[in-house]
């Protein structure tokens, strides 16, 4: 059986996109404020992020950030649709592929760089030993 939030992720999306859902999931582990589902048509992929409907504003706010980053070359998700159904503040996002910034390997290697930097750069001052 499928979970509420699945459900309502496909009913957004679906009411959204005007088409019939063909598969749905829910993201889980890879943050902390809302929840994420994908949700897949036959012609789109997208992620609905959804909170409950106090969190309105917030979605408001990033969705101008979005605009603002990709407004100078910054890419991301397009960010589809915001509103609130159902007792629930929603975002639709186009879908990237890709790996989630906390599985990749990029990330961490990098993060092993900026940590080794500054524990060097602690040395050089003085600062530890």
């Amino acid at each position: 059986m499928e979970d509420s939030l699945v459900i309502q992720a496909r009913r957004i999306a679906g009411d959204f996109l005007l088409e019939q859902v063909k598969t749905s999931y829910q993201i889980i582990g890879k943050g902390n404020v809302n929840k994420v589902c994908v949700v897949e048509t036959e012609s789109r992929k997208v992620v609905v992020r959804m909170n409950d409907k106090g969190t309105y504003p917030n979605f408001i706010k990033e969705k101008w950030c979005a605009e603002q980053a990709s407004a100078v070359g910054t890419t991301g998700p397009e960010v589809l649709s915001i509103g609130i159904a159902d007792e629930t503040a929603y975002m639709i996002q186009s879908f990237i592929d890709g790996d989630n910034g906390l599985d990749s390997m990029v990330l961490k290697s990098w993060r092993i760089c900026q940590t080794h930097s500054f524990d060097s750069s602690e040395r050089i001052r003085g600062k530890s030993d």
